[in-house]
């Protein structure tokens, strides 16, 4: 089996949660958005569109050094203070 890591919304564009599950060989994973940026940690993995709400990033890889570590969204290609930090499993 293989892992993933799945941010999920709730009726909102703001994604609501985080999920860690196993995918089959053969699972449906989504629509390829390309790779992660590896601009520190050695962060790594493929992210997919799985649909509207829903993002998959398969084989994410991270190597634990960070001390302030969050996932940030945006709609450009690059970092930018646009943009809003994905809140964790419990909302924050």
């Amino acid at each position: 089996m293989k892992k993933g890591v799945l941010f999920m919304s709730h009726s909102h564009p703001e994604f609501a949660g985080l999920l860690s599950f196993s995918l089959g060989d053969e699972a449906y994973i989504g629509l390829p958005l390309g790779k992660l940026n590896t601009y520190a940690n050695q962060v790594t993995g493929q992210v997919y569109a799985v649909d509207e709400y829903t993002l998959l990033i398969r084989n994410f890889f991270y190597d634990g050094l960070g001390q302030d570590t969050f996932f940030w969204a945006g709609a450009t290609v690059r970092p930018s203070n646009i943009g809003f930090i994905v809140p964790d499993e419990e909302g924050r």
